[in-house]
């Protein structure tokens, strides 16, 4: 039902619910992580966003895209650099972490871009929650995906990228120490 769901709009709440299905107080659900990983890593990973990584003068790049995403201004498919979302924003007088921010802001705080870049940081706590306890099925294929870029290169890049954002490398990590 969630994966329907999810054809029909990518909201971040939704995957929330998967991952909070994955494990309980005496740890992983190897049976649940290994059915959410069918039916949305194998079956629809075209739910899933889109990363790419690029080697630009020794800096990596990367770009985001979640199916179905447009570019307000020009229609055209929305590719996100999650490096803008390392700077800080000022909510109710305070300076806070902008992509910090982004994971804990109400929906309707968000415009679709920080919608976007929500879902995909709730799809990287997802992948981290299906692979706990060493899940193997569900390791291949989330290290399988492509369109993830979840290769142990890829993944150590993306922690090693300074001008990304801290909490985006965090995920990284949790997810380094998960799947490799």
């Amino acid at each position: 039902q969630f994966v329907l769901l999810l054809k029909e709009d990518k909201a971040p709440q939704y995957i929330d619910f998967l991952m909070s299905i994955c494990v309980d107080s005496s740890g992983p659900l190897p049976k649940i992580q290994s059915m959410i990983t069918d039916r949305l890593l194998v079956r629809n990973a075209d739910l899933m966003p889109n990363v790419l990584l690029e080697s630009r003068d020794g800096t990596i790049v990367m770009r985001i895209h979640v199916m179905g995403s447009k570019d307000l201004a020009t229609r055209e498919e929305l590719w996100i650099d999650p490096a803008r979302f390392k700077t800080s924003k000022e909510v109710r007088g305070r300076e806070q972490d902008y992509l910090g921010w982004i994971t804990t802001a109400t929906l309707s705080e968000l415009t679709e871009t920080e919608k976007n870049v929500r879902y995909f940081i709730r799809c990287l706590n997802l992948c981290a929650m299906l692979t706990a306890g060493r899940n193997q099925e569900s390791l291949q294929a989330v290290i399988g995906c492509q369109s993830l870029a979840m290769s142990y290169p890829q993944v150590l890049a993306v922690i090693q990228e300074e001008t990304l954002p801290y909490l985006l490398r965090a995920r990284y990590i949790r997810l380094m120490s998960k799947l490799y």
